[in-house]
């Protein structure tokens, strides 16, 4: 697996295990199941409408699993956005997780963007341009633990 940024390559990766070298396709396979296996936990989308309409808020994972929603946190994101746009947003929002940006997430969504920065009490300077919303790990991280029932990792190949 290598990848170039600005002309450079940034790695190129090859792991001896008791005499036996996994090299760059090999370990590309393997790093694509492992995600594959991380994103079964994510619960399917549903609109705050639909959730909220819910007496006990949930959603199917990828794998088949019950996930259950924070009927307050719900109410506290509700609270956040005109009713009208209450079937606009989808939930769980997904911070995407790119390995090849190792220190931000984003949001490929603009009111789940907008939704996040308030959640977070983000200023300004985090904007949604060019459909995303970029955020430092830190802060997603930090706004995760928070919110642990509305918020996901989606990790990308």
């Amino acid at each position: 697996m290598s990848q170039t940024h600005l002309g450079k390559s940034i790695y190129s990766l090859k792991i001896k295990i008791k005499n036996m070298t996994i090299g760059d396709e090999t370990f590309q396979k393997i790093l694509v199941s492992q995600i594959k296996e991380m994103n079964g936990a994510l619960a399917r989308q549903k609109t705050l409408y639909e959730l909220l309409g819910e007496e006990r808020p949930h959603s199917i994972t990828n794998s088949g699993h019950i996930y259950i929603f924070d009927k307050n946190v719900l109410m506290r994101v509700a609270s956040l956005i005109p009713r009208f746009r209450y079937d606009e947003l989808k939930l769980p929002i997904y911070l995407y997780v790119d390995l090849n940006v190792p220190d931000q997430y984003y949001i490929n969504n603009e009111l789940q963007a907008e939704v996040f920065k308030k959640l977070g009490n983000l200023g300004d300077g985090y904007q949604f341009r060019d459909g995303k919303l970029w955020i430092p790990r830190s802060i997603g991280r930090q706004i995760h633990r928070q919110y642990p029932t509305i918020l996901q990792y989606f990790w990308l190949p």
